[in-house]
């Protein structure tokens, strides 16, 4: 029996069970995948979102079904380049090559941060390796990092 959820594909990240025990805190069902698991073949999740966890840029290709999956779809940590690169968006090299506190403010109103607009920038850990040069053609920016 195929329960909705939340699939993570994991490309290597070292905080996959910690997110998927926020997530089932919250009363979301999680599971955890390879990163080269096809979301339409999985048995028992049917996913109503795809979060993309690495701890390092390009683990991999992204598969076809991850992107014509219908779903949402949030990249964290090195697979957040991978999904720019793979529509053909332009990313570069971060000055610091390790993990750094980040100051991150919303660029654009988006229902992602809408119980956050009154908070003023948010202070999150930003991952070490690339960071965003250039939104693939189609995508838009909702949120930029002073240091990202």
């Amino acid at each position: 029996m195929r329960t909705t959820g939340i699939l993570i594909l994991d490309g290597g990240s070292s905080w996959e069970r910690s997110l998927v025990r926020a997530l089932r805190s919250l009363g979301v069902y999680a599971e955890i995948h390879p990163w080269d698991s096809d979301p339409t073949s999985t048995e028992t999740v049917d996913p109503a979102g795809i979060i993309l966890l690495a701890d390092a840029p390009g683990p991999g290709r992204l598969r076809r079904g991850v992107v014509r999956h219908g779903v949402p779809i949030l990249a964290l940590g090195g697979a957040a380049a991978t999904v720019v690169q793979a529509f053909r968006g332009r990313t570069g090299p971060l000055e610091d090559a390790e993990p750094a506190p980040d100051r991150v403010g919303v660029l654009r109103q988006s229902p992602l941060f809408a119980s956050l607009a009154d908070q003023g920038p948010l202070e999150l850990m930003a991952a070490a390796g690339e960071r965003l040069g250039d939104a693939p053609k189609g995508f838009v920016s909702t949120a930029k990092g002073e240091r990202t």
